[in-house]
């Protein structure tokens, strides 16, 4: 079902996701550093949701909760999530821009 919950961990601290909210984080690291578009993002949103289509807004809300549950903008994170604008998103690793 949609309800159901996934649990990932990040420095021994257990997040509860949603299963989109995982699905998307699943997307957003096997393609570490590369951009993963809107209409990528709104196809598992629109899948997580029994085909019932997602808008570019609800995407876009989903990563903003997603960057928020995993503090990944703050500057103690090793992972950010960078919004690019128009087109997508992409998961860096800090340690690898040094």
């Amino acid at each position: 079902s949609s309800s159901a919950a996934s649990d990932v961990y990040k420095r021994q601290i257990q997040y509860t996701l949603t299963r989109a909210q995982f699905h998307l984080l699943h997307l957003l690291a096997a393609y570490e550093g590369q951009l993963v578009s809107h209409s990528e993002i709104i196809q598992i949103i629109t899948k997580e949701r029994n085909g019932k289509p997602a808008t570019l807004t609800e995407s876009s809300n989903y990563m903003r909760n997603l960057r928020k549950k995993l503090c990944l903008d703050s500057e103690t994170s090793r992972y950010i999530l960078k919004s690019v604008k128009r087109r997508g998103y992409l998961l860096i690793d800090r340690q690898e821009m040094n």
